[in-house]
């Protein structure tokens, strides 16, 4: 996630000063595209379900350790 946010910000940066115009927009809607891609891909029921089950199955197994 930091990444994400790291070139969000290069790609603010660079569209405001007005450096690579082009460029900036190019990484801000890759960016966009990668986050609303996830974001719809893990809302599926099935991806969701194991999503959740990954994350139960990690939590009981550290609390056992």
């Amino acid at each position: 996630m930091k990444r994400l946010v790291g070139w969000l910000l290069l790609a603010a940066v660079l569209f405001l000063v007005g450096i690579f115009p082009g460029l900036a927009a190019a990484i801000g809607a890759a960016v966009g595209l990668g986050l609303s891609g996830g974001l719809a891909l893990l809302l599926q029921p099935s991806v969701l379900t194991v999503a959740l089950l990954v994350v139960a199955w990690r939590s009981v197994r550290s609390e056992a350790t």
